[in-house]
């Protein structure tokens, strides 16, 4: 990824800095293409162990619609113990 080629459209902080811990508060980005959204989703992996994180900012519907969902969906991971 090349970041000198990435648009963005807006960039704002939200909600409030951590003062304890001496970390900035939450950053919202928007990119102008979604190619780039793409991008810096792709190589947020990149970051593991540096204190940078990197999610998608749904609506809180969407959120709760997940919620909602996620306890159907069996987990790949689970472990049945016979009975």
């Amino acid at each position: 990824m090349n970041a000198k080629n990435t648009e963005i459209k807006r960039a704002n902080r939200t909600g409030k800095s951590d003062a304890d811990h001496n970390r900035p508060g939450p950053e919202v980005v928007r990119f102008l293409k979604y190619k780039d959204n793409v991008s810096v989703m792709e190589n947020a992996k990149r970051l593991k162990g540096t204190g940078v994180y990197i999610n998608e900012d749904f609506s809180e519907a969407v959120r709760q619609k997940r919620k909602d969902v996620l306890p159907s969906y069996p987990t790949q991971n689970a472990v049945t113990s016979p009975t």
